[in-house]
C-alpha cells in the first residue's frame, strides 16, 4: 500500500492480520537510499502469524518517493 507522509508517498507493506489486536511490529530496512522493505519483510515474515508485520521503504529507498528533506525527523 501507500501512504503519504509530510508531503511523500511511502511504500508500506504489512503480513499478518492489523485487526487481531496484536501487536505490530515495525521493522525498518538498513540506509535510506540503499535499501528497501523486503530484507525486514523476509527477516520476520516467521511472527506474521502471532503479530502483524509492519515494513516500509523509507523517504528516498525502495519504491517510496525519491523527495527531501532527507532528515532523521522525515525518516523517523
Amino acid at each position: 500500500m501507500r501512504i503519504n507522509i509530510n508531503d511523500a508517498e511511502l511504500f508500506v507493506h504489512v503480513q499478518g492480520d492489523l485487526e487481531s489486536g496484536a501487536l505490530p511490529v515495525i521493522a525498518h530496512h538498513g540506509a535510506p537510499g540503499f535499501s528497501s522493505h523486503e530484507e525486514p519483510s523476509a527477516a520476520f515474515r516467521a511472527l506474521a502469524d502471532t503479530h502483524p508485520i509492519i515494513s516500509y521503504d523509507a523517504r528516498g529507498s525502495g519504491v517510496s518517493e525519491y523527495k527531501g528533506p532527507y532528515t532523521h525527523e522525515q525518516w523517523a
